[in-house]
């Protein structure tokens, strides 16, 4: 409601239990609220930890190449393929016969949810170019300007999906591990580094595919990219499971809410 008359407040009936059981409930409520708190400094601090590592290792890596005489610095490009997805068509929601193809909607941070994809037509030339393979990293290429640049790896079966040009498909040359290169996305994304070189109109930003092609990083040799991959998987799998623990304290402190604020369950002082 836009607006709320105060007579109507007035008039409003609640359950209300002696005062000394209110206590026990807000006590209830409140630990529940610090354990939620808890949690989220852990995530918090877990993902500086994350961060941490790979510039650490970065930058270890790009002070021995200095001191070599090599700053080590490769393009997007010379790490792998950068290509920009298809131009969807008009229809392409009702072409249930069509390819299925992926979009921002099913690329989050991390993970692909394919609970819901959309189809289109594509030719067989078509289906060569835009298709995916497991391996693949997706990036948001079309979004909100914080979400510009969202990544995660493809790890299903071959050539099942394509993808729109809300997104941008980097595929790795042999010089690179998926791991290391999505990590490598993520940390850009978290400093800001996608959203400095978005260009933003008057309903979204642009990632641009051209753009992420000509940014660069450090490249340690492959075996050193996947001792750090392995580090970092580590830690967002501990990441992963305290925002497990945080959404079952939330859903907790929901049903708990409903039913000590309503009277359904009542508690002792």
């Amino acid at each position: 409601m836009k607006n709320i008359q105060q007579e109507a407040i007035r008039n409003l009936v609640l359950p209300l239990p002696a005062i000394a059981e209110q206590h026990r409930i807000a006590e209830i409520l409140d630990a529940i609220d610090q354990a939620i708190k808890g949690t989220e400094a852990v995530i918090t601090k877990l993902r500086y930890v994350y961060a941490g590592i790979l510039w650490d290792r970065i930058s270890a890596f790009a002070l021995r190449q200095k001191e070599g005489g090599d700053g080590g610095q490769i393009s997007v490009r010379q790490a792998g393929s950068v290509q920009l997805g298809r131009q969807r068509s008009s229809d392409a929601s009702h072409e249930n016969g069509g390819q299925p193809y992926l979009r921002v909607a099913n690329v989050y941070d991390g993970f692909i949810d394919t609970s819901d994809v959309l189809r289109m037509q594509f030719s067989p030339h078509e289906r060569e170019i835009f298709s995916i393979l497991p391996g693949d990293i997706l990036l948001n290429e079309g979004q909100s300007l914080e979400l510009v640049g969202r990544c995660a790896i493809y790890r299903g079966r071959p050539n099942v999906f394509s993808f729109q040009n809300s997104l941008v498909r980097f595929r790795c040359n042999e010089s690179v591990s998926p791991e290391f290169m999505r990590a490598v996305f993520k940390l850009w994304l978290d400093a800001g580094r996608f959203m400095q070189i978005a260009k933003q109109t008057t309903s979204m930003a642009h990632l641009g595919a051209e753009r992420f092609a000509r940014m660069s990083f450090v490249r340690p040799p492959l075996p050193e990219q996947e001792r750090v991959a392995a580090i970092l998987g580590a830690a967002e799998d501990r990441i992963a499971a305290e925002e497990m623990v945080c959404s079952k304290l939330r859903l907790q402190k929901q049903g708990l809410m409903h039913d000590l604020l309503t009277g359904r369950v009542r508690v002792k002082a």
